[in-house]
């Protein structure tokens, strides 16, 4: 993992994250994109952008799938950039495995579903395993005879055991979208291992020891990464919800839960389990900083989810830009901003891409979007 590796320049980073901070594209930029009358001409829009050379790299006939790689490769190489020179270099680099982790979703749901190889190839954002040294081992995953041989190369690397225990969700419930639910868990599990790990070092400590740190450790973490809280009471929420709606057994959804848990306590997420309802579950957010998301007239299960994820990823966006703008330039906190602002921005770029690509009509496309105005 030698690629990993880097340094901290103190004026370096200030000046790389603040280059960063002005090319995140305006709101007048997006509609100017949403405009578009088709594929060809948001193309064109495009190569104003500071997505220029990824889009230049395509080929025709242009799509919203070649488009959404071009985004996606910018954001990796952005990523991987700041994590060579962030203070708390180690989380940022950490928090790279996402990208890591969407591949093996992808091509895990493509084994359990039996996709080709091909198939599978031009879903994998290869750019993101190749700046880390992993494509070989993703190409041997796609290139599995089965779902189970795939659990097998991965056994003993990088979440090797989530893999395996998501393969076994799977066979008993037949529902691919248990692959996210186990993984994203995985990864963020990872995540809160790095910034305990961080948090221990910067008091003084050389080495991992979780039973040091106090009753306060929620608050601790949330001190040396809001974003990150956020991403984990998402999570949590979420996987709770959605357990209930396929049928989980409470043991299997409390499996699923990460802790340290923040403003969505275990205790509540726990009742959340044993209530009658999902609506009944979604109902007691009232009960916690995330009222204000809950939906107010009623909705589907489903469409009940799709609120409450948007909801998550705007107070994301909030509070990303508000650390950007109070925060200290050169730190962790300033640099995590950045990215979880372009993970934002692709998405946007994607949902636009889509959207003209499908001829959809300006406001459909722009009730997509997650943005600040």
């Amino acid at each position: 993992m030698s690629k990993l590796s880097g340094y901290n320049d103190e004026i370096y980073t200030s000046v790389r994250a603040s280059s960063l901070r002005g090319t995140l594209l305006s709101y007048s930029t997006l509609m100017d994109l949403v405009e578009s009358k088709n594929i060809e001409e948001l193309v064109t829009r495009l190569q104003a952008t500071i997505y220029q050379p990824q889009i230049s790299n395509l080929q025709k006939p242009y799509s919203a799938d070649k488009l959404e790689f071009a985004f996606r490769t910018h954001l990796a190489d952005s990523h991987f950039n700041l994590m060579r020179v962030s203070p708390g270099g180690e989380l940022i680099r950490d928090y790279y495995y996402k990208y890591i982790v969407s591949n093996l979703k992808v091509a895990l749901k493509g084994k359990a579903l039996n996709r080709d190889f091909e198939e599978l190839l031009s879903r994998i954002d290869m750019h993101a395993e190749e700046l880390i040294g992993r494509r070989d081992l993703i190409v041997r995953v796609i290139t599995a005879s089965s779902l189970e041989d795939a659990g097998e190369m991965l056994k003993g690397g990088d979440f090797g055991e989530e893999v395996s225990a998501s393969i076994k969700a799977y066979n008993q419930f037949k529902n691919i979208q248990l692959f996210d639910l186990h993984l994203d868990g995985a990864f963020l599990k990872r995540m809160m291992s790095a910034l305990l790990r961080y948090k221990l070092l910067n008091l003084g400590d050389t080495e991992l020891k979780p039973y040091r740190i106090s009753s306060n450790l929620a608050l601790d973490i949330v001190d040396v990464s809001p974003l990150l809280a956020l991403d984990i009471d998402l999570y949590n929420t979420l996987a709770v919800l959605r357990g209930k709606l396929w049928g989980l057994s409470p043991s299997e959804i409390r499996n699923l839960i990460v802790r340290p848990t923040f403003a969505v306590s275990y205790g509540l997420l726990n009742e959340m389990i044993l209530s009658e309802s999902s609506q009944e579950a979604i109902k007691m957010l009232n009960q916690t900083i995330y009222s204000e998301l809950v939906p107010t007239t009623p909705l589907s299960d489903e469409d009940s989810l799709s609120y409450l994820d948007k909801g998550f990823l705007l107070l994301t966006c909030r509070r990303a830009h508000n650390m950007l703008m109070y925060g200290s330039l050169g730190s962790f906190n300033f640099a995590f901003a950045i990215i979880k602002l372009k993970e934002i921005e692709v998405r946007n770029l994607s949902a636009i891409a889509f959207g003209v690509e499908q001829g959809m009509s300006l406001e459909n496309i722009r009730k997509k979007l997650v943005i600040l105005r």
